[in-house]
């Protein structure tokens, strides 16, 4: 299942601080710099799942991708 409504944001910093880190996560439509908000909160539990999903695509996939707290969510970031 793909999950068409999650946005594709361009030009958000990735912080100094990060995780190195599918289906239904816009990971195919990024470009390197692009992110998507994937909690509008952020938990410890949120952080993990976000790592996990990030961390399985990356796998299956390739690329790198980084996973991070943005303002009060999570947010992941496409860097390679």
């Amino acid at each position: 299942m793909i999950i068409e409504h999650i946005k594709v944001d361009k030009n958000i910093p990735v912080p100094a601080k990060f995780i190195h880190i599918n289906d239904g996560y816009p990971f195919s439509r990024m470009r390197i710099g692009n992110s998507f908000l994937f909690s509008k909160t952020y938990n410890r539990k949120e952080m993990k799942r976000a790592c996990g999903v990030k961390r399985r695509y990356e796998i299956k996939y390739g690329g790198k991708y980084a996973v991070a707290k943005h303002n009060k969510g999570v947010r992941i970031w496409k860097i390679k």
